[in-house]
């Protein structure tokens, strides 16, 4: 059994979050920014970085006001880069999977453009970055340019690097898509469409059964989700 811990709050600015500021009580401006509300103490305060330290794993939904459910967790942790706040891939998918349900189906992507999402793009190029390559392996948050594996690919092409080390382009592990073959996104019930060119190709090595010096090496092509469209079976 996987201990997690969940807060849910209202989406708010990262850096209004870690600089602790209060509203007075005398003051009766409406507030422009969201506020972070925790339901496990029940403070509509802003939180800080210390209700991230202990040994569990914590996570921070957001609800939108479109009452969509997303996963903010980044937005409101300080040095992601060290091990103690390092997510595995596995719960990530599990909370992927979770706010799904609630959401009715995936959550569209507006990185581009989310003002929140653009303040987090500037809170994580603020940070100090690991010297070491072999830190960036597996990390959930940041993605190195040489640590991206065969069937990734950083999108869009505009995608601008948030730092770098050793040479190499540091990137937000949100800007890293999957890459999937044609059969495998038939298996999803999704087909390519049409005049929609791979974005990358992967080597693939046949050896025969029969013949144990016979082998054949051959290209396969690599596609994104957004180039898909759902398979039409032609049955209504």
């Amino acid at each position: 059994m996987v201990n997690i811990n969940c807060r849910v709050c209202s989406p708010c600015k990262p850096s209004s979050h870690l600089r602790k500021v209060q509203k007075s009580k005398s003051d009766t401006r409406e507030i422009k920014e969201w506020t972070p509300i925790d339901i496990i103490t029940g403070d509509f305060k802003i939180l800080n970085e210390e209700a991230f330290r202990g040994p569990n794993i914590f996570y921070m939904l957001s609800i939108g006001f479109n009452g969509m459910f997303e996963n903010v967790t980044e937005s409101y942790t300080k040095s992601l880069i060290f091990n103690k706040y390092k997510r595995s891939e596995m719960l990530n998918e599990v909370l992927n999977e979770i706010t799904k349900i609630y959401n009715g189906g995936e959550l569209k992507n507006t990185y581009s453009d989310d003002p929140e999402n653009i303040s987090l793009l500037k809170h994580l190029q603020e940070e100090d970055f690991q010297e070491n390559i072999s830190d960036f392996k597996n990390d959930e948050v940041y993605c190195l340019e040489n640590k991206l594996k065969e069937n990734e690919i950083v999108w869009p092409p505009e995608t601008q690097p948030i730092g770098e080390v050793r040479n190499y382009h540091i990137y937000s592990r949100k800007s890293v898509k999957k890459l999937y073959t044609p059969e495998q996104l038939f298996e999803k019930g999704r087909v390519i469409k049409e005049n929609e060119k791979p974005l990358k190709y992967i080597f693939e090595t046949f050896k025969s059964e029969d013949y144990a010096d016979l082998s054949n090496s051959f290209t396969k092509p690599l596609y994104g989700k957004w180039q898909t469209k759902k398979w039409d079976s032609g049955f209504s």
